[in-house]
């Protein structure tokens, strides 16, 4: 076999559809977790769950563009993170709702602050109505968070882009690709 023939023939171990390289790769991976992931490697993790939940937002606000008027939950969170009337209102109107005296300057703020006063959850099954949801800075929401206002039937009542809206937690989840870092119950 001449060196081209063999160049041709070698494979990159990732494209490979032999079954035996899965494994070592999801060795070396697992020792890579077990060894913990350099600084490099986590920014590059972070930028691609970045990227996959920008895709999703995109996807709710496209179809807000192109079905306007569906009723599909996936249009109306679409709508809600739209248009600009309420950008970076959410934790404000929570405040004003919450008759809060303590305010922060964004959802992450105040979720950082009641993490530090022990009042934060994380155990979203012990939520009840009145609590705040507070969501995890992400590229959908200028990196500064998100908040919520836990309703009787469990729905979330929140400041959007598009005024105040009502959305259970798994369809604003699903659509935003938002993740609830936990739930406090306001003190006024």
């Amino acid at each position: 076999m001449n060196p081209q023939q063999q160049a041709i023939q070698q494979q990159d171990p990732q494209q490979s559809t032999d079954p035996s390289v899965v494994p070592s790769v999801l060795d070396t991976l697992k020792q890579r977790v077990d060894q913990g992931a350099t600084d490099l490697d986590q920014e590059r993790a972070k930028t691609q769950a970045d990227q996959e939940q920008s895709s999703v937002s995109a996807a709710s606000r496209a179809m807000a563009i192109l079905k306007p008027n569906s009723q599909t939950t996936q249009v109306q969170v679409g709508k809600a993170i739209a248009s600009p009337a309420y950008a970076g209102y959410c934790q404000q109107f929570v405040d004003d709702q919450t008759g809060a005296t303590q305010r922060y300057p964004s959802a992450a703020a105040t979720w950082n602050a009641k993490v530090q006063q022990g009042q934060a959850n994380t155990d979203l099954s012990k939520m009840k109505p009145g609590d705040v949801v507070e969501f995890a800075p992400d590229s959908s929401n200028g990196n500064m968070g998100h908040a919520a206002l836990v309703q009787k039937n469990g729905d979330l009542k929140m400041a959007t882009y598009n005024g105040v809206q009502t959305f259970s937690l798994k369809d604003w989840t699903t659509h935003t690709g938002q993740v609830p870092q936990g739930f406090y119950s306001p003190s006024k």
